[in-house]
């Protein structure tokens, strides 16, 4: 059993290729990395997410972050190792933060230099700050991946397609495994870096709708597992 890490990127403006110059390395030297860059005009998370499963064997631990993101490495593996002893999927951190634009370059600088952060981020340095979320750092076998039967590639661009695959995942796994907190300063939450919006006014697009309908879909099924089988089974029908 092998770990690979899964990170989709696209390299749409100069912010978001100064943060994967960082992060890139950051998971290369520490893990393998399976990336995979794309175009923003066909970008889908979901379908990008399926292509990458196709680099790595049933028995792997598969670890998907998301290319403008940092969590602790002694996170990932305390997750790892939940994964290995038995629990289907984990989280890979407790809490997410998203920064402004001022406060990213120095947390930015940390990780580059040090290869992580020494401190939680202020609500002052953050656009969002220090909520629960199961995006963006998620551990599991590739094999209960499948199970789940991947990402839906119905979802458009991006939005709601981790929520609907988590309401899966819990149907079929229970609640995720997320690193317990340390009495040492490890920094057990995510760094969201800043980054323009690929879109303006993101949240009006028509594929926000259409992505929060399906995903309302999704969670309506969610612990009932026979009727989220032949969902699944029949959702490209």
């Amino acid at each position: 059993m092998s770990v690979k890490v899964l990170c989709p990127f696209n390299s749409d403006d100069k912010n978001r290729k100064k943060v994967w110059r960082t992060v890139k390395p950051f998971w290369n030297e520490r893990f393998t990395l399976v990336t995979s860059e794309l175009d923003l005009s066909e970008f889908s998370r979901s379908k990008t997410r399926n292509n990458l499963l196709h680099q790595v064997d049933a028995e792997d631990i598969i670890v998907f972050v998301d290319a403008d993101i940092w969590v602790d490495e002694r996170n990932v593996w305390d997750c790892i190792d939940a994964v290995e002893s038995g629990h289907k999927w984990a989280i890979g951190y407790q809490r997410y933060y998203r920064l402004n634009e001022e406060s990213s370059d120095f947390f930015l600088d940390q990780v580059a230099k040090e290869g992580k952060v020494d401190r939680t981020p202020r609500q002052s340095e953050c656009t969002i700050g220090g909520f629960r979320s199961y995006a963006s750092c998620l551990i599991m076998t590739a094999e209960f991946f499948q199970d789940c039967g991947g990402c839906d590639e119905r979802f458009m661009f991006w939005s709601y397609e981790d929520d609907a695959f988590n309401c899966v995942a819990k149907t079929f796994g229970g609640e995720p495994y997320r690193p317990r907190k340390h009495s040492s300063k490890r920094e057990t939450n995510l760094i969201h870096f800043w980054h323009p919006e690929p879109l303006e006014d993101t949240w009006e697009q028509p594929y926000f709708k259409h992505n929060e309908e399906l995903f309302k879909e999704y969670k309506a099924l969610e612990g009932k597992p026979v009727e989220m089988t032949e969902y699944i089974e029949g959702r490209y029908k």
